[in-house]
């Protein structure tokens, strides 16, 4: 269970504790793939959570119904094996 799945709003906004340069890169590739994919990048980081090769649970904790809406939109994010390893790696030769 990965109770830190929103890593405190990191996809929606700059968050001190998560501000490294691997994880600004990773934030970067899932803003992208939302962008290509029509919805969010916190979105895209939930389903990340959910698609990995071990059964897994996000527990969020959404602070407003906004946000709640978001969170659970977050089951209609199909990410492919490619989508999962080119956020995972960030392969700058690999197209998703």
């Amino acid at each position: 269970m990965a109770y830190t799945s929103q890593a405190r709003g990191w996809f929606t906004k700059e968050v001190a504790d998560y501000d490294t340069p691997s994880k600004r890169e990773r934030r970067a590739r899932a803003q992208q793939l939302a962008q290509e994919l029509g919805t969010t990048a916190n979105r895209v980081a939930i389903a990340w959570l959910t698609n990995q090769s071990f059964p897994g649970i996000a527990i969020v904790g959404p602070h407003r119904a906004d946000q709640l809406s978001d969170c659970l939109g977050a089951g209609d994010v199909a990410l492919s094996a490619a989508h999962v390893e080119w956020l995972n790696n960030g392969d700058q030769n690999h197209r998703i």
